[in-house]
């Protein structure tokens, strides 16, 4: 019997695999870098909105009189408020 056309039957069979495989795998990592720069985009669109809704809070607070014990508190609430400490939280986990 004659084992040579069995044997390149079965190689190419393990090229055309292995070549799908890799394509496959490819594509996924593709699509998860592209949900990365995604998300990625995201946030910095998010910290960028808190951080200008942190400044006009803060310039807000400012025109207004109050004693400097007040002002810190008022502007501690108003950096709080705007979200800016939950987003750059979330800009950290790693994702």
């Amino acid at each position: 019997m004659d084992w040579l056309p069995l044997a390149s039957t079965g190689l190419g069979a393990v090229i055309a695999l292995s070549g799908s495989l890799l394509a496959t795998s490819r594509t996924g990592h593709d699509q998860l870098d592209r949900e990365r720069k995604t998300y990625r985009r995201q946030t910095y669109i998010e910290f960028a909105t808190a951080l200008d809704a942190a400044h006009a809070a803060l310039r807000t607070m400012i025109r207004e009189p109050a004693a400097p014990q007040d002002r810190r508190v008022r502007a501690r609430a108003a950096v709080g408020d705007s979200g800016l400490f939950r987003v750059r939280g979330d800009c950290c986990i790693g994702r």
